[in-house]
């Protein structure tokens, strides 16, 4: 429907009190399905606590404190939702841009996707597996020179570029 965005999560209240925590569901995979909400064409959520790597279920009904002492995922959230903010591949609606799967050297392993709209390009690369595996793309039409999102050093992608990536790992660039 026009005007109506999908909304993707890895947790939520209903999810983390009932069925169990993002890491009780989806244990060492929760990072990289993180990575996917945060990247696919649709909303991203971010439940209350996800950043702190929340790892309790909170109670539905009473109040519960989240232990904020410790962020170890903020930097993660942070810089995809800046991403999401400052790259229009990943802006909402017509806005943004459609996901394009990318075949890979590794398609039983790996997903991997582009997103672009005019200028702006976000390619993702995610390990859902639980075994290490060197992946590159083998579409030549999606290469080119990208920013590394987390480490903001530039890469040359071509089809003779091999990534390793870790069990449950990803790689994310954007142009």
């Amino acid at each position: 429907m026009p005007g109506k965005y999908r909304m993707y999560f890895t947790s939520n209240h209903d999810e983390n009190s009932w069925e169990g925590t993002v890491y009780q569901q989806l244990g060492k995979s929760a990072e990289v399905f993180a990575v996917m909400s945060q990247t696919l064409y649709g909303m991203p959520l971010v439940y209350s606590g996800q950043e702190a790597g929340l790892n309790k279920r909170l109670e539905f009904f009473y109040k519960d404190e989240i232990d904020w002492s410790e962020l170890p995922l903020e930097n993660l959230y942070s810089q995809l939702q800046n991403l999401k903010l400052n790259n229009s591949a990943l802006w909402n609606g017509n806005a943004g841009g459609m996901p394009i799967e990318i075949s890979t050297s590794d398609t039983v392993h790996v997903f991997c996707f582009l997103r672009q709209k005019d200028e702006d390009e976000v390619l993702v690369f995610l390990n859902l597996s639980s075994e290490d595996v060197n992946v590159s793309i083998t579409e030549n039409e999606f290469t080119g020179d990208y920013k590394d999102v987390f480490s903001n050093e530039a890469v040359s992608i071509s089809s003779e570029t091999i990534f390793n990536l870790e069990k449950w790992k990803y790689k994310v660039f954007y142009k």
